[in-house]
């Protein structure tokens, strides 16, 4: 190898040298320049996109604050005992309770398999249309996708 660069002349030499120079500007600009680029300008829009969202959701919190509150405010039935509403909200959304115990101040539910889905939407309505808080939540996967078996679950009344 070294006999054939002494071999070439100058001019060639500075030839090689300069192609050589060239194809590593080439691989370094399209290996890692471009594709850093790529990556940084697809992570600036994601970071403006990520900023656009949260400036909506700071433009919407006072609103669905107020929103909850006065939901909130008109739905709760202080007169009402907390099994009755558990008990009759679980019909309304089609769920089986096995078993209730009323305790001083709080109320434990046993619940047969049900959509996880279905059970959050649930304890989502429990919540917000009638002031009654989830203290407790036990939960077994039965194998079944989606389809949990709620063991225990303890409710305590939001009264302000």
């Amino acid at each position: 190898m070294k006999q054939r660069w002494h071999h070439l002349s100058l001019r060639e030499r500075y030839f090689l040298i300069g192609g050589v120079f060239c194809l590593l500007t080439f691989l370094s600009y399209s290996l890692v320049w471009q594709p850093l680029q790529k990556k940084i300008l697809l992570a600036q829009k994601k970071l403006e996109q990520h900023r656009q969202l949260l400036h909506q959701i700071h433009l919407a919190k006072p609103a669905l604050k107020e929103w909850l509150n006065r939901r909130h405010q008109n739905a709760i039935l202080p007169d009402e005992s907390l099994s009755n509403i558990v008990h009759q909200s679980a019909a309304q959304a089609g769920m089986e309770i096995i078993k209730m115990q009323e305790e001083e101040k709080a109320l434990r539910v046993w619940i047969a398999e049900v959509s996880f889905k279905k059970l959050v939407s649930w304890l989502f309505d429990l919540q917000y249309r009638h002031g009654i808080q989830t203290a407790y939540l036990d939960l077994v996967e039965t194998g079944i996708p989606g389809i949990v078996e709620v063991q225990r679950l303890e409710f305590i009344r939001d009264i302000k």
